[in-house]
């Protein structure tokens, strides 16, 4: 296990290393300059700015300070947000970003499981093809377009829920069913065809064969093994969240790391865009690191033929 351990904690870091690298070199290989606007700025002024971002160093060098920063948890200034760091951006955004989508990622998961659970217990029957309608047209709307709906018919119509903004649970609630819609409908599916293969297997079989209560065998023998695809579901699951909610939040205008997003790219607020981008990869790689040890712990063949 330590081996194995071992190994992935070195995938993790060479990952992102080669994140932050191509993030950094794309960064500066795209035209356009945050200083220059429609307002004309002279040269001695747009060179005194280079100067004090250590703009005007050598793209070489400006790439190891950069590296130095990450290390130090310090992801450089704004250069539109003047007095603000990137960490500091973040460490206000995230904790917005991380409620919603922790609510997002367990509403995802009750749904999707219970479904699913449910849709392969009544396999063929009415139940079964009514949640697999309902997952269809779910899966075939865009969160945005199921925001807006939720938006119109819950705060406009039966002003039931606020519209927008981010200062109590109620407000919550709407962009987290925006989001969690999709990825329950998509889980509940996975589910369902896992776990009707599960209970396919010779020892299922042998398990009723000897008389095993019927709730037994699916507590016991059966959710473990249906449950390796949805852990493997995860990572995808976070990577949607995350990208899913820029224009969740958006939408309802939610101080969070999507807002920061979309404001940084309209700027173009270099350091800040690629701050967020390398924080995002970050976390990406966090799960997927977490996940496979996960993995490893339920099928210790995985951590075997690895090793």
């Amino acid at each position: 296990m330590l081996s194995y351990l071992l190994k992935k904690s070195f995938i993790f870091s060479l990952s992102l290393l080669a994140v932050v690298t191509i993030t950094f070199f794309m960064m500066k290989a795209i035209p356009g300059d945050p200083f220059i606007n429609e307002i004309a700025i002279p040269k001695e002024v747009l060179k005194s700015l280079y100067k004090h971002y250590g703009l005007d160093k050598p793209l070489f060098v400006q790439y190891l300070k950069y590296l130095k920063g990450i290390i130090h948890f310090d992801l450089g200034p704004s250069l539109v947000y003047q007095g603000r760091s990137v960490t500091q951006i973040i460490l206000k955004a995230f904790p917005v970003t991380f409620v919603l989508g922790l609510q997002t990622f367990f509403l995802s998961l009750f749904w999707g499981l219970s479904l699913g659970i449910y849709s392969a217990l009544k396999k063929a029957k009415w139940q079964d093809n009514t949640i697999g309608l309902l997952s269809s047209i779910v899966i075939s709307i865009p969160n945005f377009l199921l925001a807006s709906l939720l938006q119109y018919l819950f705060s406009v119509k039966l002003s039931l829920l606020p519209v927008a903004r981010w200062e109590s649970f109620a407000h919550t609630i709407l962009p987290t069913l925006a989001l969690s819609a999709l990825p329950a409908a998509y889980m509940a599916r996975l589910v369902k065809t896992s776990m009707l293969d599960v209970l396919s297997q010779d020892y299922i079989r042998t398990a009723y064969a000897k008389g095993l209560p019927f709730r037994k065998i699916i507590l016991k023998h059966t959710l473990k093994n249906s449950f390796l695809p949805v852990l493997g579901y995860i990572t995808p699951l976070i990577t949607y969240l995350m990208t899913g909610s820029f224009v969740v939040e958006r939408i309802f205008a939610i101080p969070g790391l999507g807002q920061w997003m979309i404001a940084s790219i309209q700027s173009r607020d270099y350091s800040t865009i690629l701050g967020l981008v390398v924080f995002y990869c970050a976390i990406l790689l966090l799960v997927q690191f977490v996940v496979d040890i996960l993995y490893a712990i339920l099928d210790p063949r995985l951590r075997r033929r690895e090793a």
